[in-house]
Parts: structure tokens; C-alpha cells; sequence
């Protein structure tokens, strides 16, 4: 069958190995690891429910479940409420209903004291009305209560369309505080309104995971499932990969690097490596290896890229006997301008014809001839670092890395360029 994965044109099987970590859905890169403490989205009403206070005024709610469109996230099973509530005042003619609980998201959820937690929720209000205590918490010690503070900012959300809502804040537990309860109030009287709740998310740190990234509820993320091989045949180990406060994976340029399985090299005479590198953090000037795939000794060097080596050298090898010496090598140099302009690279090589080229922006740059060492026997390998050691660490944004088992034409090569670079 064929393959198509990610913006380009690519649509045989020559795709062993990628992954992509600017996706509009999840389905590639689900996001940084973690765990969602809450329960989910609960009811407090189900069903049509009446209340009546002492002085006949009513309290009416209609709690129910709904297939619905939410933007950003595509269709959705959603938690809703309807309500109507006619206040008086606390304690007016038995009127204590000031602040019903439209949802709980969970209680006696265990937590850690004095630790940062991120509170995210997908709502919608038809009103448009919202509160603080959309996103309410209480925490608890040996000893009981300790305090209770809701989180809801409206500056901090963004609309998602037709009404939804992205919210999210953080919450410090107190020393002493060992567990929670969580949920929605609302203090709008005498307006039918309806509220909806797609998503809750409440995890350790101070990360904001975007909304197809937020970890369902009750649910922990491993470091093997924050972000997928585009073929789906290996787990990729992101433990050792740096996450920026908005979910996005970068290389911190200090220890950082990406384990890949030796299988993602096609053995044999063609190999193509194909970049898309949306900033260079700060590898200029410094020593940095892209990637390096090794195979029983350090001599034997089978796949490396410099991005750059120094102040902007760039070297592509690829190919050797295994025989203790050097494998083919194509280099050259550019300005930290020229370096910081290039967003999609491409490395080729055919040792069959003896060629190797690098394509920067879709442009062939440089190429050679005479390179006729085939790739094999690779027993290591890593991105953004040494396939043995962490001694040169490339420090970057890389959104997306694929590797072919053919020369990529320079047709293919431009038009997937096309599709990349207008990314953001």
C-alpha cells in the first residue's frame, strides 16, 4: 500500500522511518508525556431536574451528554448543562442556592504539596458568561481543609470557534496539601443558559498542552507515546528531549537527544535524509552533530550530518567499508544568515552513481561524485546528538526528520519544500 504522511508528495514506500511534531492533529505527535489526575467531565444533574425555594422561586437544571462538532478538536462527545436559577440573595426566604456545581472533575484526586500543576479546560458558555470558579478547586491535609480558589482567566484562553473555548492556568498546592476536589460553579441568576464541557485536564508542572494535546482524563502519557513513527512501526523514547511551556518539542542544545532504531537507515546503495528545522537555537559557532549512526566502532561511521560544525561548516557523511576508514563526505560552508534562512534541508546519496548532494530550500547547494560506499551494519544511532556520547549537542526547533530508501528527485524535493516552508 501506499504511503503518504506529512505535507509532501511521496506516495510510494520509500518512507522507512519519520515523525513530524507540527501537527495540526495529534495523530503523529500526541504530545509531551504526563498524567491527567482528574476523573473527567461528571454531571452533577442528570437528567431534567426542578427545585423550588421557600419563597417559590425556581431552580431548574438539565444535565446530558451530546454529540457535537468543536473546533480545533473535530467531533466530540460533550458533558452539558442546562440551567436557570432565580436568586434572591443567601438565606432570602430559604434561598441557599446561590452557587450551584455544574460539573465535578474529580474529588479526592491525590496530589503533592508545594507543586505547580496546570489546570485546562474546552468549554463553552451559549451566554457567553464565565467565572473564576469555572475552574475550582479545593485542597485538603491530614488535618482537613486547608483553602479553595478558582483559576478561570479570561486572559488566558483562546476561542477555538463557534463558541469553544480553550482556558488555562496554574495552581500551587500548599505544603501541607495532599489531595483535591475539583469542579465547575456558576453565579449567573435569572438567565437560561447552557454550559458545555468537552475536555478537563489538570497536570503536574507548567506546561499548557495544546487542545488535541491535552491527556485524557485519568490517563498517563509514557515517553514512548509522546510522539509516533510516521510508518507506526517503532516507539520513540522522548525522555531525553527538552518541551517548551507551549507543548512544543525543541533540543536544548545541552544534553538533548532522540534514540532512533537502526532499521530507519535502509541498508544498500540510496539514502535520503530529509530536514525541516524551523529555528537553530543556539548551535552556531559550537560543534553540534544533527544525527550519527554508527556501526561496531566509532571508526566505522556510517551516517553523519554537522548542522552546523563551528561557525557554519556543514558536513554530510554517509557510506563506509567498515574496513576502519573514512566513509564519503560531502561539505561546505555558509554565513549564521545563510544557516538561520534554511528550513528544509535534504541529503542524498547514490552510491551506485557515486553521487551526493545537499538541498537547501528545495535548490540543490552542493554535490559530488565518486562516493560509492554503501550504508550498513548499523548497530547505533541518534538525532540531535552523538550516537554514543552527548558531547555535541544540537540545540534547535527540528519539526520533522524522514528518511527514504531512494534518491529523492529534485522535482519531489522542491515540491515537498513548497509544502513546508510556508509552516509557522
Amino acid at each position: 500500500m501506499a504511503t503518504k504522511t506529512g505535507p509532501n508528495i511521496i506516495r510510494d514506500n520509500s518512507l522507512v522511518f519519520g515523525f513530524e511534531s507540527n501537527q495540526r492533529s495529534n495523530r503523529f505527535f500526541p504530545g509531551k508525556p504526563g498524567t491527567n489526575i482528574t476523573t473527567g467531565v461528571n454531571l452533577r444533574w442528570v437528567g431534567a431536574n426542578n427545585s423550588y425555594f421557600s419563597n417559590g422561586k425556581l431552580f431548574e437544571t438539565s444535565g446530558y451528554t451530546e454529540n457535537v462538532f468543536v473546533p480545533t478538536l473535530g467531533k466530540q462527545t460533550v458533558k452539558c448543562m442546562n440551567i436557570y436559577n432565580v436568586y434572591t440573595g443567601y438565606g432570602t426566604d430559604g434561598n441557599y442556592n446561590c452557587c450551584p456545581s455544574l460539573f465535578e472533575y474529580g474529588g479526592g484526586i491525590t496530589v503533592t504539596g508545594n507543586t505547580t500543576y496546570t489546570y485546562q479546560i474546552i468549554y463553552k458558555c451559549d451566554s457567553g458568561y464565565t467565572h473564576p470558579n469555572f475552574m475550582y478547586h479545593y485542597q485538603y491535609g491530614p488535618s482537613g481543609y486547608i483553602t479553595e480558589y478558582g483559576v478561570h482567566d479570561d486572559s488566558k484562553r483562546t476561542h477555538l470557534g463557534g463558541g469553544w473555548y480553550h482556558a488555562w492556568n496554574t495552581l500551587t498546592t500548599n505544603a501541607s496539601a495532599t489531595y483535591i476536589n475539583t469542579g465547575m460553579w456558576y453565579y449567573q441568576y435569572n438567565v437560561k443558559d447552557k454550559v458545555s464541557v468537552a475536555a478537563v485536564s489538570i497536570t503536574t508542572g507548567s506546561e499548557i498542552r495544546t487542545p488535541q494535546q491535552l491527556i485524557p482524563s485519568n490517563t498517563t502519557r509514557s515517553n514512548t507515546q509522546g510522539l509516533i513513527d510516521l510508518k507506526k512501526s517503532t516507539s520513540l523514547d522522548i525522555s531525553n528531549l527538552t518541551f517548551t511551556s507551549a507543548g512544543k518539542l525543541v533540543m536544548d542544545g545541552t544534553n538533548d537527544y532522540l534514540t532512533i532504531p537502526t532499521t530507519a537507515f535502509p541498508a544498500g546503495a540510496f539514502f535520503t535524509a530529509e530536514i525541516f528545522i524551523s529555528d537553530y537555537g543556539n548551535s552556531w559557532g559550537r560543534n553540534t552533530v544533527f544525527m550519527y549512526g554508527m556501526s561496531s566502532s566509532d571508526t566505522a561511521q556510517q551516517i553523519n550530518i554537522h548542522l552546523p560544525w563551528g561557525n557554519g561548516v556543514i558536513f554530510w557523511d554517509c557510506g563506509n567499508n567498515n574496513d576502519g576508514g573514512l566513509g564519503d563526505r560531502l561539505s561546505g560552508t555558509l554565513t549564521q544568515a545563510e544557516l538561520n534562512a534554511t528550513k528544509h534541508w535534504v541529503f542524498v546519496k547514490n552510491a551506485i552513481t557515486g553521487s551526493m548532494k545537499i538541498y537547501r530550500n528545495g535548490t540543490l547547494w552542493i554535490s559530488s561524485t565518486g562516493n560509492t560506499k554503501s550504508i550498513g551494519g548499523i548497530t547505533s544511532a541518534r538525532l540531535f546528538n552523538h550516537s554514543t556520547n552527548t558531547s555535541y549537542p544540537w540545540g534547535g526547533t527540528c519539526e520533522s526528520v524522514k528518511f527514504y530508501n531512494k534518491e529523492l528527485t529534485s522535482d519531489e524535493i522542491f515540491i515537498n519544500y513548497s509544502a513546508y516552508k510556508n509552516r509557522t
